[in-house]
């Protein structure tokens, strides 16, 4: 039996806040969530909402991970991905990043790209995206706040042609750094 992934409605705040505050979270700013914590950011419409669309990934009826889509009124929509503690290392985070490549690309129709942020000490999740074809577009410095400071981050895009054709198109690095 495969990963299900479960949109989640407005009454099913619940489920959320047990899963998102049920693990931790080290490469998020906060690493543990309370369950206030998650309510206030569900009535912030942080999940939900215009724009928005939150999922649990479901294996055998429980949730392992948990998949936040945004900004998909614009051409480049941006995603959080969270895989629950236990289930870390199994290759869910490839199959929810490749799941919602394909449904943001089938779904939304102007989606032109979409984009991915990461801690650069973030290592699964940078393999992650290179395996499902993101493409590395940028270093950020000291650009991700967490509980010891500021660390560096990587961003990562797939563009809808890219994922069409699948080939990946490189960031042509050769002509910035000609200055």
């Amino acid at each position: 039996m495969g990963v299900i992934y479960h949109l989640l409605e407005v009454d099913q705040v619940v489920e959320l806040v047990s899963f998102l505050s049920g693990s931790e979270w080290p490469y998020h700013e906060k690493p543990f969530l309370s369950e206030q914590d998650v309510r206030a950011s569900w009535e912030k419409e942080l999940y939900s909402g215009v724009g928005k669309e939150s999922y649990l990934m479901m294996e055998r009826g429980v949730p392992v991970g948990f998949l936040r889509l945004f900004d998909l009124t614009d051409s480049t929509a941006l995603f959080d991905i969270r895989i629950a503690s236990n289930a870390r290392g199994r290759g869910l985070g490839k199959k929810g990043v490749n799941w919602l490549t394909e449904h943001l690309f089938c779904s939304h129709g102007h989606i032109e790209r979409i984009e991915a942020y990461t801690r650069v000490d973030n290592e699964g999740m940078r393999r992650t995206l290179l395996r499902c074809g993101y493409v590395m577009e940028g270093y950020h410095r000291r650009s991700w706040s967490h509980p010891r400071g500021l660390c560096d981050s990587v961003a990562y895009a797939m563009l809808r042609t890219d994922w069409e054709t699948g080939k990946m198109t490189p960031v042509p690095l050769d002509e910035f750094m000609r200055f």
